[in-house]
């Protein structure tokens, strides 16, 4: 990673770390989604960060993506999607050209930690998603060559919990892998209608918060 731009973001976090996010940021008050909050928050901090913005339209251009990500005494909490609800359409092509492989492997992921509080978010930490790790292209390869079977062969199996949640069997976070499957519907409502049998909620790739816990604790012993 440039060391210009791991400098600059290290002084950024260090120089926002107690800022009160929601109270300080009055253009927001109104809003109750909180990652919402945190991701229109960076987004403003960096645009106005002129050194940081043009460093970073240096070395990658406008190819980056920044998330947002919670946590709770630094411990990641939550897995994060790669992209829009999976389609057919996107297996008609080598994985490469898929549009999450562009998203994960030719883009730049910068991700900033939050820690909620109370009714306020600080934030804690960043991180540039490393994907020059062997395992990591292995796991991606493994769950869409997975993923790509059940779409295209049918062998989607669909069951209901007794609390009626779908059970199906993509990728679980549980398979210690990178990557998994699950929901990424807009509502109850927006399922795939082209799959024979129950309507089963549009699904995308997540990236397992446990390789974001694991790279910021490496980030932390380099």
């Amino acid at each position: 990673m440039n060391k210009n731009i791991e400098n600059m973001l290290d002084f950024f976090v260090s120089e926002f770390k107690n800022v009160e996010i929601r109270k300080n940021f009055e253009k927001l008050k109104h809003r109750t989604n909180a990652k919402q909050i945190n991701k229109m928050w960076i987004d403003l901090r960096i645009n106005e960060n002129q050194k940081l913005y043009e460093l970073l339209i240096k070395e990658y251009g406008n190819n980056f993506q920044i998330r947002t990500v919670t946590c709770n005494k630094k411990i990641v909490k939550e897995h994060v999607p790669i992209a829009t609800y999976i389609k057919k359409s996107d297996f008609f092509k080598n994985y490469e050209e898929s549009r999450f492989y562009q998203k994960v492997f030719k883009q730049t992921n910068i991700f900033f930690f939050f820690e909620k509080k109370g009714n306020e978010s600080f934030l804690v930490d960043y991180l540039i998603l490393n994907t020059s790790e062997k395992k990591i292209l292995k796991d991606f390869i493994t769950v869409w060559t997975d993923t790509e079977r059940k779409f295209l062969d049918k062998e989607i199996i669909v069951k209901k919990d007794e609390k009626q949640k779908f059970l199906i069997n993509f990728t679980k976070p549980g398979d210690q892998l990178s990557f998994h499957v699950r929901p990424k519907a807009v509502n109850s409502n927006d399922v795939y209608k082209s799959f024979e049998g129950p309507k089963i909620p549009k699904q995308t790739l997540w990236i397992n918060k446990e390789i974001l816990q694991q790279q910021l604790e490496n980030k932390k012993n380099d």
